[in-house]
This record gives C-alpha cells, sequence and structure tokens, in this order.
C-alpha cells in the first residue's frame, strides 16, 4: 500500500467510500458511534479498521472525533483538516460529502492518467512480440527458400556449363547401332560422290 502511485489510489478510494458512507449515515439520523462501527465493518483494509476502532474509543472517553485521523499517513492533510472543521462546526456530515466527492474526482483524474501512461507502454510492447514472432517465423523460411533457390542454380549451371570443377559434362546419347557391311560403305561413298563430297586420292 506504500508504493507510490498504488498508495495514492489505494487512499483516493477508501476516503471517498468512508466520507460518502459516513456523510449518508449523518444524514439520516444515525449516531456518530453507530456510524463507525458500521464502517468499521464495510472497509476491507486494515489501516482504516484501526483508525475505526481508535475513533470508537475516543469517543467513548469523551475526545475528539479527529484525533483518531491525526498524523496518520493513510488519512490525507486535506481530509483530516476538513473533519475537523466540520466537527468545530457542527457540519460534519456537509464536510464529508465534500470530502467525498473531492477524492473521488482524485482518484478518477489518476486512474485517467496511469491509463494514458500505461497505454503506449503497452502498444510498444506489443509491437515488440508480434515483430520478434514474425521475424522467428519468416526468417527461417527465407533461408530455406534460398537454399532451395541455390540448389536449383546449381543443377542448372551444371548443365550448361559443360565444365564444372575440371570435369567435363558429356550428355549421354543412345544412338542406333548400325552394322558395317561393304554394302553400307558402298552405300555411304555412293552418296559421298553424288554430293559431290567425295574425297580424290
Amino acid at each position: 500500500m506504500k508504493l507510490p502511485v498504488f498508495k495514492s489510489i489505494i487512499i483516493y478510494n477508501e476516503m471517498t467510500i468512508f466520507a460518502k458512507t459516513f456523510a449518508s449515515l449523518l444524514k439520516n439520523n444515525v449516531n456518530i458511534t453507530e456510524s463507525i462501527n458500521i464502517l468499521s465493518k464495510i472497509t476491507n483494509n486494515e489501516i482504516y479498521k484501526e483508525i475505526m476502532i481508535k475513533t470508537i474509543n475516543n469517543i467513548a472517553v469523551g475526545d475528539r472525533i479527529s484525533e483518531a485521523f491525526k498524523n496518520q499517513w493513510a488519512v490525507p492533510e486535506v481530509a483530516y483538516h476538513m473533519i475537523v472543521t466540520g466537527e468545530s462546526t457542527g457540519q460534519l456530515a456537509e464536510m464529508m460529502s465534500r470530502v467525498a466527492e473531492f477524492y473521488q474526482e482524485q482518484h478518477h483524474n489518476l486512474i485517467a492518467s496511469l491509463k494514458s501512461l500505461i497505454e503506449p507502454i503497452m502498444i510498444v510492447s506489443l509491437g515488440v512480440i508480434v515483430g520478434f514472432i514474425l521475424i522467428s517465423v519468416v526468417v527461417p523460411m527465407f533461408d530455406k527458400s534460398r537454399m532451395t533457390f541455390n540448389g536449383n542454380l546449381s543443377i542448372t549451371g551444371n548443365m550448361v556449363n559443360p565444365q564444372v570443377a575440371g570435369t567435363v559434362f558429356v550428355p549421354s546419347m543412345n544412338l542406333p547401332e548400325i552394322p558395317v557391311t561393304m554394302e553400307n560403305l558402298n552405300a555411304k561413298l555412293h552418296g559421298d560422290m553424288f554430293n559431290g563430297n567425295a574425297i580424290v586420292s
């Protein structure tokens, strides 16, 4: 409860509930002792329970109500002085209504400021997380595609360039076997002479 921001949020909320309920009970003619007893049962905060019990004890011995709220770190100075003023003027119910309105507004303003501060941080954090996920998914896919492309390019290059790593690529050709006979040689020689390609020895 003593953390700077959360401390103020809790105190403003508790003071709003306390002052609003206290003012409502007083306006409905509930005596102060019974009102404080009801307030001690409403709050779930142990610090404010102790303040309520101390207030009841002060009333029992004839002390002022405000003495229980004096020098309490969980009770703001403004609230304490307004309790003192209301008790002195006999307008405690009216002062408690003003305390409730004031700290309710303070609570709403603090929550709004906290939201405006947290939202950009959450957006940036979410963007970083999404970017990390995208990078972790896309980069392996890109590396895999690049390896596949380089492999295909290497195979194509070996087919186009006959010399790869000092070797000669000779494509295999399945040619029909022609038996060598005198008739085949005469036919070939006759064809060369007919085309003007005969060799004269």
